[in-house]
């Protein structure tokens, strides 16, 4: 949606149902595994859909650095509904890298709870220009020279700095409490995602016990145009992001960097 929803957009309220401000939101990391676990928080039967039935509401893209005022607040929560004991949100998996995401986000829902998928920045970035080149480029229609301008100085840095998270994660420790906070780790939903979807259950304050029946069903999965990246185009881009790494797991030690042979520490 090109511009933020307005009330008009939202499914009817069912009756008994209160709006509110959402109990959760994933604000990272596109190209993690962000709408498969969205689709299993969505399975449990006390997470109700927002009133968008959107995963992605993107709301905070559009106030640029003109800032919300107390109806762009109201408008926003009024998304949120459910009957009483149940949750409800959304991911919009580029709110940690957009410029003032987070800090609309905590205006309009400090108490929420935040949800980040981070996955190993080499293959989350070969993961997103191929998404920018299969759907974003395509959609702008752009033929030629102006193509190359696009993938070149907009598609190729995006997909660059969307894979760095050490600076925009101390933006969010600032905006919201550490508790608030549930850092996911991509390799570890997929070798073991029964852990890892009860861990967030359980920081979400709903049954942990609950086995979703589509947790091993994979979505949004799209072939790759990008090039196998070849070994030393993986070592040039993981030598890029090893200080961004360092500095993020040292904020996050849950964080397992064996998991990430390109950052694993050296053994003695």
């Amino acid at each position: 949606m090109l511009r933020p929803f307005v009330t008009g957009d939202m499914h009817p309220l069912p009756r008994g149902w209160k709006t509110g401000p959402p109990a959760f939101v994933g604000v990272a990391s596109g190209k993690a595994g962000t709408s498969w676990w969205y689709t299993l928080l969505l399975a449990h039967p006390r997470v109700k859909p927002n009133r968008l039935r959107e995963k992605e509401l993107c709301y905070f893209y559009h106030y640029g650095y003109r800032g919300l005022d107390s109806e762009a607040i109201s408008t926003y929560r009024q998304a949120f509904a459910g009957p009483e004991g149940s949750l409800c949100g959304e991911w919009s998996p580029g709110y940690l890298a957009f410029p003032l995401a987070v800090d609309y986000l905590a205006e309009a829902a400090p108490e929420a709870k935040i949800l980040v998928i981070v996955r190993n920045p080499v293959d989350r970035f070969l993961s997103s220009l191929n998404q920018f080149l299969t759907v974003h480029a395509p959609f702008l229609g752009l033929r030629g020279d102006r193509a190359a301008v696009l993938r070149k100085f907009s598609l190729f840095p995006a997909a660059i700095s969307h894979s760095r998270w050490y600076e925009s994660s101390c933006r969010l420790l600032r905006l919201f409490d550490r508790e608030q906070l549930l850092v996911l780790q991509y390799e570890k939903c997929k070798n073991d995602p029964g852990i890892e979807i009860a861990k967030t259950y359980r920081f979400l304050g709903l049954e942990e016990s609950f086995i979703p029946p589509n947790l091993p069903q994979r979505v949004n999965v799209r072939p790759y145009v990008v090039p196998q990246c070849q070994t030393e185009e993986r070592v040039r881009l993981a030598r890029y992001f090893a200080d961004d790494v360092r500095a993020f797991a040292g904020l996050f030690p849950e964080i397992d960097l064996s998991l990430w042979p390109e950052f694993r520490a050296p053994t003695r």
